[in-house]
């Protein structure tokens, strides 16, 4: 109890000596909870964005390796036909499933029909994008004998983007006791749109018959065997197209291409229906690595699935880098500052504390001479260094918390803007011929553009983990600048600390 209250008297008999440590110590513990701060936000908003996105994995066509083998093919035909490979619907399932992936998005259509329901527009036609553009009914007739029958006025999917990006919303108008409109969630369970429900005359509940056709790849289009497969579906669901105009009518619109003319199910409703090696049913499918590191890995576990070499596997960059980049860069910038502010600042605490137990030598030989030992003596020390830090901490937290979020908007700033700028440089001057992605038809959305904009700034908070960091670093500096600027001083007999004194 000695040792301890004598040093917390030292710290008053000793101001001029003790504030100019405290001052020192302070600049440190400042500048470690700017840094800390800084640190731990940024490994919070990496994290959440692994958490929430992953890394997107594209497989796509190696262009420059197909290019090759069609000019080595053109030296027998005289003629260079460059045709890129595509993933058939079962490839692009089972490509999914794998242990490195955190998420899987799949996109399943097909152009569908049903004698239960009447489509919008349908005196427009099924118009180009009919799937058998009139070539084939169910039941074997022609185009004249049964129009409704063969005509695809529609489309059977399980994408759900629009209600993401506010074009589409649920009608309640339909909304019963028994019945709220919903998503599918359920197999066998749908969604139409209130115009198709209006027209058809349905209500919640109902149940509809949904047909389509699947055929065998590679025949000529009059050559080719078809398979009739049907849903049986009920509809759970009406939604509004909200950005739909019922006056717009260019040349290019048909029932067929009329948003409102879409019947929304669960992909594995689609999928249920899907034959190995038929076409008819188209799949896009995108994947999410659980960290970007296991690309590697994912690829050799695709080649080893029979992945085509004429493939490519890669990670969006792009929008990992707009998020991530300016985050791990600030992180680069506390890092390196807060080393360099520990180094120097440990140096100098050293040398401060040095001097000022040299000033102190004639006391330390006095206690040694009345008989107490280099335990106590550096323990008096000691705790006149941790209770100085104690104060300057409770100070430093306060301030660096205060200016803090300042600094971390500026640089944070001009992170986000640098890496703005490397962007548009590359876009202006991508780096070769890109290949050509498996996605995107069918009106895909693989993400959210909105939610991958970097923030507009870093909230930083100052949590007990943090706190606690910030106390350990500080207390381990000053505990071992004070001990290393003793070890010389208690390593002299007190006679002869003394002598030197007289």
């Amino acid at each position: 109890m000695y040792i301890i209250l004598n040093s917390l008297q030292n710290l008053i008999r000793n101001r001029g000596r003790n504030i100019l440590l405290a001052l020192m110590i302070l600049v440190v513990i400042v500048s470690i909870v700017v840094t800390m701060l800084i640190n731990n936000t940024a490994d919070r908003v990496i994290d959440n964005y692994r958490e929430k996105f992953g890394s997107e994995v594209m497989i796509t066509p190696d262009m420059n390796r197909i290019r090759e083998e069609a000019m080595q093919n053109s030296a027998n035909s005289g003629r260079v036909r460059m045709i890129a490979p595509q993933l058939t619907p079962d490839e692009l399932i089972k490509y999914g499933e794998s242990e490195y992936l955190m998420d899987t998005l799949y996109h399943a259509y097909s152009d569908a029909n049903s004698n239960d329901l009447t489509a919008v527009n349908k005196e427009l036609g099924p118009g180009t994008g009919n799937r058998m553009m009139g070539m084939r009914s169910p039941g074997g007739a022609s185009a004249s004998e049964n129009e409704n029958d063969h005509l695809s006025y529609f489309r059977l999917t399980n994408s759900s983007a629009e209600f993401e990006e506010g074009t589409r919303g649920l009608n309640s108008a339909y909304d019963t006791g028994e019945y709220k409109s919903r998503e599918p969630q359920a197999d066998g369970e749908c969604m139409l749109s209130a115009q198709v429900m209006e027209n058809s005359g349905l209500k919640l509940g109902d149940k509809i018959k949904v047909d389509a056709e699947l055929f065998e790849p590679g025949a000529e289009m009059g050559e080719r065997t078809f398979t009739d497969i049907k849903w049986d579906l009920t509809v759970v669901g009406v939604y509004d197209c909200i950005s739909q105009d019922d006056d717009e009518r260019d040349a290019l619109q048909s029932a067929y291409n009329d948003k409102r003319n879409e019947i929304i199910t669960t992909f594995e409703t689609i999928k249920a229906n899907m034959q190995e090696g038929k076409q008819g049913i188209r799949v896009e499918s995108v994947y999410f690595l659980k960290e970007p590191d296991m690309l590697s890995d994912y690829d050799k576990e695709l080649r080893s699935m029979g992945l085509s070499d004429n493939f490519l596997v890669s990670t969006d960059t792009a929008s990992y880098n707009t998020i991530v980049k300016p985050v791990e860069r600030l992180k680069t910038i506390s890092l390196t500052f807060m080393i360099i502010v520990l180094i120097f600042g440990a140096v100098i605490l050293m040398l401060l504390s040095s001097i000022a137990i040299r000033e102190r030598k004639y006391e330390i030989g006095v206690l040694r001479a009345m008989g107490m030992n280099k335990l106590k003596v550096v323990s008096g020390l000691w705790v006149e260094s941790l209770s100085l830090t104690l104060i300057c901490l409770i100070i430093g937290l306060a301030a660096g918390s205060l200016i803090a979020q300042p600094v971390t908007n500026i640089l944070y700033e001009h992170q986000v803007q640098a890496s703005q700028q490397e962007e548009n440089l590359t876009n202006m001057n991508p780096g070769g011929m890109g290949g050509m992605g498996m996605g995107g038809m069918g009106g895909f959305n693989r993400r959210n553009p909105e939610e991958v904009k970097p923030d507009e700034r870093l909230e930083l908070s100052l949590g007990w983990l943090t706190v606690l960091q910030i106390a350990g670093i500080a207390l381990l500096l000053s505990s071992v600048s004070g001990i290393i600027s003793t070890q010389k001083i208690i390593k002299y007999e007190p006679i002869k600390i003394l002598m030197e004194r007289n």
